[in-house]
């Protein structure tokens, strides 16, 4: 009975031993095979990650870079590239982001020196125009964009006043919205008195005082809006 015991022991040794020559040839090989790097700049991130892991490969992003002329998660570059490196190696990316956008300072109130010197600060371009207005000379008494809006391309407009309150060729408001008229008489410090004939939310002017192309002197003008 142990004679057999023996004999069939005998017999599973060399299978066990292929078993274990064939892993180790396998272990050996894995060890030295080598993965072509797949190129992957210019792709979303999404895109990148499946072809890298389908080729047993790992993803590290090192870097977010902030570019407004590509989409947000545009890979833009990638190490290593165009190599052969072993499975289960990182990949280093750096994928792209838009850049937050800066809000417009609150110029209004402000002297022109104050305003340039925060201009500068924050890198902003300005251009500005003046208006007859009572403030004092140089004053910023309205800006394009408005406080805490964003800004396009660091440009911002503002309109200041020149102190001089000449007299002007007042304008024709009848068939403005109310509210466009009020930000352009806002720019001369003018408060209209309102009179509303009905209560519609869109409000039109249909009569204004002084009448269009009446010339007025800004010191002294009583403005009469009727919607």
């Amino acid at each position: 009975m142990i004679k057999l015991k023996l004999s069939n022991i005998k017999w599973t040794v060399p299978f066990f031993a292929f078993i274990l020559g064939y892993l180790t040839v396998k272990f050996i090989f894995s060890i030295n095979k080598t993965i072509k790097v797949p190129t992957v700049i210019g792709l979303q991130f999404k895109d990148a990650a499946k072809i890298l892991s389908e080729n047993n490969l790992n993803i590290r992003i090192i870097e977010e870079k902030e570019d407004d002329d590509l989409p947000d998660g545009t890979i833009i570059t990638q190490s290593p590239y165009d190599s052969e490196i072993k499975p289960l190696q990182s990949i280093y990316l750096i994928i792209s982001k838009k850049a937050k956008k800066k809000l417009a300072p609150d110029f209004k109130q402000k002297n022109i020196n104050e305003i340039n010197k925060i201009a500068r600060k924050n890198g902003i371009k300005i251009k500005s125009y003046y208006f007859p207005n009572n403030q004092k000379n140089d004053i910023c008494i309205s800006q394009i964009p408005e406080a805490n809006e964003p800004l396009e391309d660091n440009r911002m407009i503002i309109y200041l006043s020149n102190g001089n309150n000449k007299k002007i060729i007042f304008p024709d408001l009848r068939g403005l919205e109310l509210n466009n008229a009020l930000e352009f008489l806002d720019l001369y410090s003018i408060k209209p008195t309102i009179l509303e004939s009905d209560l519609k939310k869109e409000k039109i002017i249909k009569e204004q005082r002084p009448l269009p192309g009446s010339i007025v002197d800004l010191e002294k003008i009583k403005v009469q809006l009727k919607v």
